[in-house]
C-alpha cells in the first residue's frame, strides 16, 4: 500500500514501535488537513518537525501508542502544540522537578494530584508551548522561560506567562492559555495563541 509518503533518513532503521507512530502521526495529519481542504499532502520532515503547507499551523505528538495531531488555518492562530505524556513515576518527577517548575508552580498542584501528576501536566504544558511558539521564534528555549500562573482543573484550562524573551520575538509578558486532560495514565495537553 502506498500512503504517499517514507521515512525520513534515519527513521527507516528505527524500531517498528517508533516507525508506527511516525506513519500514525503523518496518516492523521494528512486526513485533518483533507478535512481542511487540502489535498492529501505528505508533510516532509525539516529539522525533524513537520513542515505544514502554506497558511496551515499544526502539530503532532504520540507517546506508548497514543497519537494526536492538531491544525488549524493560521489566520485563526499565530501557533499550536499539542504535546502526550505517560504519567511520570513520583522517582522520574523528584530527578527532574527543579529544571521544569518553580517553588509557586509547585504550589498550584491541585488538590488530589500528587507532585508526580501535576510535574506531568506541566511538563507536557511547557512542551505543547514550545511546540505553539517555535515555528514563530525559531530559537531554542528553556522550561524556565514560560511560568504557570493559574489552573482550573473543572475545564483543565491553564493560564501561563512568558516571562523572559525568546529570540526578538517581544512575547516576553505574554499570557495564555493551555488546557490539558488525563487518559488512563497520561495527559495530554494543548496550546493556541
Amino acid at each position: 500500500i502506498d500512503y504517499g509518503f517514507s521515512f525520513p533518513q534515519g527513521l527507516e532503521r528505527a524500531v517498528i514501535k517508533r516507525q508506527c507512530e511516525f506513519f500514525a502521526g503523518r496518516y492523521l495529519a494528512k486526513l485533518l488537513l483533507s478535512e481542511l481542504g487540502f489535498p492529501a499532502i505528505y508533510l516532509p520532515t525539516q529539522n525533524r518537525l513537520p513542515e505544514w503547507p502554506h497558511g496551515i499551523l499544526g502539530s503532532i505528538t504520540h507517546t506508548r501508542g497514543f497519537v494526536a495531531v492538531i491544525a488549524t488555518r493560521d489566520e485563526n492562530f499565530s501557533g499550536v502544540g499539542v504535546d502526550w505524556e505517560k504519567m511520570m513515576s513520583e522517582k522520574t518527577w523528584s530527578s527532574i522537578a527543579s529544571r521544569i517548575v518553580t517553588d509557586k508552580e509547585a504550589t498550584l498542584c491541585p488538590k488530589g494530584f500528587s507532585k508526580s501528576h501535576w510535574g506531568t501536566i506541566i511538563f507536557s504544558l511547557k512542551e505543547s508551548i514550545y511546540k505553539a511558539f517555535y515555528p514563530t521564534v525559531r530559537t531554542y528555549f528553556g522550561f524556565e522561560t514560560v511560568v504557570i500562573l493559574e489552573v482550573d482543573i473543572v475545564s483543565g484550562c491553564i493560564v501561563f506567562e512568558v516571562i523572559k524573551d525568546i529570540g526578538d520575538s517581544n512575547l516576553k509578558g505574554f499570557v495564555g492559555k493551555g488546557f490539558f486532560c488525563n487518559y488512563e495514565d497520561t495527559v495530554l495537553t494543548y496550546v493556541a495563541w
